[in-house]
Formats: structure tokens, C-alpha cells, sequence
């Protein structure tokens, strides 16, 4: 409670979590007699992220602009990729679309590597690196970002300073921190962030 009242970022690893700390703070105040205070800095990690997204304009690389995809358009890119694809037609396209995005998101956020077409060893992961190329292809020209990407790119801003580090961040609810996340936090550490 201390180090949020001083201005430190608390990030969640969900937003239950994030508005029961928010209201657990609110009656912390009201305890100490206070009867107005500023709202501390409580986000679940996906609002984090989306934030130094929006502080940067987008440019979280580049002076270029990155729209960030919604979930909604990202599903319906890969549903256009699976559709386009060169394999049988699939009856269930947006459900396949959805465990495509999850195998994609887990790839980056587990620092795993697209397996190439010659090493798939079975239709599924064959059809699922065909359809990732061209997801990645068709995210590239537009230089359009998803959420997969989102927390590298939040890094490489912070690491480049073209993103205002915050003076100290908490993190809480994580079970277990993906590689992704780690080197985030590790290289907001490196950078003097407590």
C-alpha cells in the first residue's frame, strides 16, 4: 500500500485481481480517515502493456506508427488466412482461427520457433506454420502488431527510452512468468526500476 500511495505501478495477472487490490486500497484510505486520494496505478498485465502502447503513440519501434490489432481483428486475420490457405477446407474456421491465434501468442510468449514446413511432423503443425507465415506476412506490410508481439515491443521501447520507465513495479497473481515476461521485467530491473 505504501509503494503504491508513492506513485509505483502494481501489475496484475488478471483484472479480478486488479479491481480487488484497487478496492482493497480504497478501503485502506478510508481506514487512515482519508476521504479523497489518488487512484493508484493497478493494471493486469494485457492493460499494461496496451498502456505503453498508447504513451508511445504507437511507436513503440519505430517513429512509424504501429496500429495494435483488437481482438476482434486478429481473429478475423487469421480467419482470412486459414480461408486462403491451400489445405482442405476446414468446416469450423473460427474455431480453428481461435486455437491458431493461442498457438501463436504461446510461441512468442515461450520464445518458441515457428517449426519450418520440412520439419512439421504432422498435418496440423504443417498447416498451422503455413498459416503463421502468412499471418506474419500479412501483420508485416501495414506493420500492423498484435498482442503476441505486444510485451517485445513494450521492451524494446523502454530499453531504446522511448518509453518513460516507471520509478518501481509490482507484479501480483502470476503463477509463473512466461520467458516473455521475464525479460521484460528483467530488463526493467537491469535499467534501475525496482
Amino acid at each position: 500500500m505504501a509503494a503504491l500511495a508513492a506513485g509505483a505501478t502494481l501489475v496484475t495477472a488478471n483484472q479480478r485481481l486488479a479491481r480487488h487490490l484497487a478496492a482493497g486500497y480504497a478501503a485502506a484510505r478510508q481506514r487512515e480517515g482519508a476521504v479523497v486520494w489518488e487512484a493508484p496505478d493497478i493494471l493486469p498485465w494485457p492493460q499494461w502493456l496496451e498502456r505503453g502502447w498508447q504513451d508511445c503513440l504507437g511507436q513503440l519501434e519505430s517513429d512509424t506508427p504501429q496500429p495494435l490489432l483488437t481482438d476482434a481483428q486478429e481473429l478475423a486475420l487469421w480467419e482470412a488466412v486459414i480461408r486462403s490457405a491451400d489445405t482442405e477446407p476446414l468446416l469450423q474456421v473460427p474455431a480453428a482461427a481461435r486455437a491458431a491465434r493461442e498457438a501463436w501468442q504461446l510461441l512468442h510468449a515461450y520464445r518458441l520457433r515457428l517449426p519450418r514446413a520440412d520439419e512439421a511432423r504432422s498435418e496440423d503443425v504443417a498447416a498451422f506454420t503455413a498459416w503463421a507465415e502468412r499471418y506474419r506476412k500479412r501483420c508485416s506490410t501495414p506493420r500492423w502488431l498484435d498482442r503476441a508481439r505486444l510485451p517485445d515491443a513494450v521492451r524494446s521501447a523502454f530499453v531504446a527510452g522511448r518509453l518513460p520507465r516507471p520509478q518501481a513495479l509490482l507484479i501480483a497473481g502470476f503463477d509463473e512468468l512466461t520467458p516473455q515476461q521475464r525479460e521484460l521485467l528483467d530488463d526493467l530491473r537491469a535499467a534501475g526500476v525496482a
